[in-house]
């Protein structure tokens, strides 16, 4: 039996749920009996059916005896009862299905590796680690989250190959080209937040919208702003547009005190205000903001700018993937793309892990890994 074949099968499932299934994982399942598919199914959405349930009811659709097949599923499945579905392991074993392949084991300490003990106390046999690796890239997100209590950080930036993010007078759109906005967006629909600094929206004044012909558009990521409240601009587009109330404003418990007007028209417009702990330099404690979000279920944040914002999260360590879309351009003087990061030696400097190149059109993109390879 091709175990990484099927798995891999279960991979491409599971990405179809891309978007819709956080704080869940990304899980796909195959049926299959004598080399044959006979179900599939995967996780559509949070709170809906797994995807071992979704395959079970697909191999009954097509009138096919699902006792003595055997499961590939890229993650363990569930047998707590803490949660919204029931647990699949023991609908599992009342199926009578022969073996289930695993690739991952659940990463969440309070259940990890009950599903597969429950398995093989009702005689089915449980293989596991197959395609591990890919498997933890797939949930590279839920894996952070649900091990480390706060979200997955993923840095995006667009420069010129002499490193600048825009000309001396803000100018920045666009310095990459169209392959490279498109898998921007892609990009956008994988994660639950965007987070830009103020001065990028003041800059720039961008929608922070998802539009993507890779994967389909069902919901946009939160738009998440980071700064202070004053002189805020009640005409910026994410203030004001049809997806206003999927906005949220971060500033310090300082800066809310202060500005109450402007806590008052955010009230107004439905657009949401995280009040967070400052440092003793005043500004937004990024950890207590972190675990502010976690808190609301908020498993991973695209961070889209700007150079500020990127080299805070940089210094304090908590970036834990990059993507650099690099464009062969150049313009000299210009605004960096990252502030100072307080290296002064070679040896201090920050390596990517595992990083890749690809060409998109006439741009480069490196990516790479910095805090953690799931």
């Amino acid at each position: 039996m091709n175990h990484e074949f099927y798995m891999q099968k279960a991979f491409d499932l599971a990405l179809k749920g891309l978007g819709q299934t956080s704080p869940n994982p990304l899980v796909g399942a195959v049926l299959v009996r004598d080399n044959k598919i006979i179900g599939s199914g995967f996780h559509q959405k949070y709170g809906s059916a797994h995807a071992e349930v979704n395959a079970i009811v697909d191999a009954r659709a097509r009138g096919e005896s699902i006792e003595g097949a055997i499961l590939y599923c890229n993650l363990e499945p569930c047998s707590h009862t803490n949660k919204q579905t029931p647990p699949c392991a023991p609908m599992i074993a009342l199926e009578k299905i022969s073996c289930v392949v695993i690739s991952n084991i659940d990463p969440n300490p309070s259940v990890s590796g009950s599903g597969v003990d429950l398995l093989r106390q009702n005689g089915i046999e449980v293989i596991t680690g197959i395609l591990e690796n890919e498997g933890k890239i797939l949930n590279e997100v839920f894996f952070k989250f649900i091990t480390k209590k706060i979200p997955f950080i993923h840095l995006k930036m667009a420069q010129t190959l002499d490193g600048k993010v825009a000309t001396l007078t803000g100018e920045s759109k666009y310095i990459t080209g169209p392959a490279s906005l498109s898998r921007v967006h892609s990009l956008r629909q994988k994660y639950d937040c965007i987070m830009v600094g103020r001065k990028t929206i003041e800059m720039d004044n961008p929608s922070l919208t998802t539009r993507s012909d890779e994967y389909e558009t069902l919901s946009h990521p939160l738009r998440l702003v980071i700064g202070s409240l004053r002189g805020l601009n009640h005409d910026w587009k994410i203030l004001t547009d049809e997806f206003k109330r999927n906005t949220m404003i971060v500033a310090t418990d300082e800066e809310v005190r202060n500005n109450p007007l402007i806590v008052r028209f955010l009230e107004a417009q439905g657009v949401a205000l995280l009040s967070v702990k400052s440092t003793p330099e005043g500004k937004i404690d990024l950890t207590a903001m972190l675990k502010s979000l976690a808190s609301l279920k908020m498993t991973s944040i695209l961070i889209e700018g700007g150079p500020t914002l990127a080299s805070e999260f940089l210094k304090a360590g908590l970036i834990d993937k990059v993507s650099f879309f690099i464009a062969p351009t150049l313009l000299g003087n210009g605004i960096n793309s990252l502030n100072d990061l307080g290296i002064s030696m070679l040896s201090n400097k920050l390596d990517l892990k595992n990083q890749k190149t690809e060409i998109l059109g006439n741009d480069i993109l490196v990516e790479g890994y910095l805090c953690s390879q799931a």
